[in-house]
C-alpha cells in the first residue's frame, strides 16, 4: 500500500432520545480525547438544518463552528474542521467572522468545509436552486478576502477584526455531488469533500473530475480529496457485523432511502462503511487510496452507539490499520 492516507475522526453531535447538546458533547468528550492522544489527524463535525424531529437524517447540529468552538480548548492539539458547513444558513460576512474566531480559539487549527446544502434547506433560508452554485464561488471569494485585508468597506480596502491565525485563512475545502462542484473544488478551493452518503464509485469520479481540473488549473498543487465514512473496528469479523447492523445499518437504509447515496440498491457495508478486523479493514481502506482519497474521517459513535464500541474502535484502529498508511508509524 501507498503510505498517503490522512486519518482523522468525525463526530455526530446531534442529540437523540431527548438528549440535548450539552449531553451529547459530554458523552463524546472521551472519544474527541482518545481521537486526540491517539494521533488522528483531525476532529470533523458537520452541519444539518432540521425541519422535522423525525428526520433520520438529522446526523449533525445546525451550527459546525459553534460546536467545534465547544471542543478547541478543551483539545489543543488536534486539527477541526467544519465538514461541512452549509452556506444556505450563512451570510459570507458572519461566516468570515465566525470561522476567523475559531481559528484564533484553536490557535490556528481550523480548516473549512463549505458545502451548498439541501434544496429544503435553499427554500427555508428562501434561497432560488439557480443562486446556490454562484453563491459558493462568491463566498469563498468573500472570505479570502476578508481575512487577507483586501475585504472593501466604503471603498477602501479592510481586514476583518479578529483576523485568523493562519496565513491567508483557514484552509477551505468544497464540497458537493455533481462534476461541476468537483471542479469547483480545484478552482477556488483548497481540496474537495465527499459526503457520508456518496458511494465509492461516486467518490472516484469526483476525485478523477477534481484532480483532472486542478492539473488545468492550478499545476504541480497537492490535491486534497476528504471523505467521511462510518467505521466499527472490532477483534473478530462476526463482531464488527453484529455492531454494524445493530447501530450502523440503520443510518445506511436513510442514507438510500433518502438518495444520497445515488441509489437505493447501493450495498451499503461496503460502500459507505469500513466494517470488520483491523486487518480487514485496512484491506478496504486501501480501496480509498485508489480512488483518489487523501483524507478519510471515521465515523465511530452514530446515533446512541456505546462510546466503548467507539473507543475500541480507534484505538484498533491507530494501533493495526493506521501503520499501514502512516509512514511514521510502524506495525504493531
Amino acid at each position: 500500500m501507498n503510505a498517503s492516507l490522512s486519518v482523522g475522526v468525525a463526530l455526530d453531535l446531534a442529540p437523540h432520545d431527548g438528549a440535548t447538546y450539552a449531553t451529547t458533547l459530554r458523552e463524546l468528550l472521551p472519544v474527541a480525547r482518545l481521537s486526540e492522544e491517539l494521533g488522528f489527524a483531525c476532529l470533523s463535525a458537520g452541519e444539518s438544518y432540521v425541519f422535522d424531529a423525525g428526520d433520520p437524517m438529522t446526523f449533525h447540529a445546525p451550527n459546525a463552528l459553534m460546536m467545534l468552538s465547544a471542543l478547541a480548548l478543551e483539545l489543543p492539539r488536534i486539527r477541526l474542521m467544519a465538514g461541512v458547513s452549509l452556506l444556505a444558513g450563512w451570510t459570507p460576512l458572519r461566516l468570515a467572522y465566525d470561522a476567523a474566531l475559531l481559528d484564533q480559539l484553536s490557535d490556528g487549527r481550523l480548516v473549512l468545509g463549505l458545502g451548498l446544502g439541501s434544496p429544503r434547506a435553499w427554500r427555508a433560508f428562501g434561497l432560488d436552486s439557480s443562486e446556490v452554485g454562484p453563491r459558493l464561488r462568491s463566498a469563498v471569494a468573500f472570505l479570502r478576502g476578508a481575512w487577507d485585508g483586501s475585504f472593501p468597506i466604503d471603498g477602501v480596502d479592510a481586514a476583518l477584526v479578529p483576523r485568523p491565525v493562519q496565513q491567508g485563512g483557514p484552509p477551505i475545502l468544497v464540497g458537493g455531488s455533481l462534476p461541476v462542484s468537483a471542479r469547483r473544488a480545484a478552482r477556488i478551493g483548497d481540496g474537495y469533500v465527499a459526503s457520508s452518503g456518496y458511494p465509492l464509485d461516486l467518490v472516484s469520479d469526483q476525485a478523477a473530475h477534481y484532480r483532472a481540473q486542478l492539473a488545468d488549473s492550478r499545476a504541480g498543487a497537492s490535491p486534497t480529496v476528504s471523505v467521511n465514512r462510518l467505521a466499527v473496528v472490532a477483534r473478530t469479523h462476526e463482531l464488527a457485523v453484529a455492531r454494524y447492523q445493530e447501530h450502523f445499518a440503520p443510518i445506511v437504509d436513510a442514507y438510500a432511502r433518502s438518495g444520497a447515496s445515488g441509489t437505493p440498491h447501493v450495498d451499503g457495508q461496503r460502500e459507505l462503511c469500513l466494517v470488520g478486523t483491523p486487518d480487514g479493514v485496512a484491506e478496504q481502506l486501501s480501496r480509498y487510496q485508489d480512488a483518489g482519497v487523501t483524507d478519510l474521517q471515521l465515523r465511530v459513535r452514530p446515533r446512541g452507539t456505546p462510546v466503548t464500541y467507539a473507543l475500541e474502535s480507534l484505538e484498533l484502529f491507530a494501533q493495526h490499520v493506521r501503520p499501514h498508511f502512516d509512514p511514521r508509524e510502524e506495525l504493531a
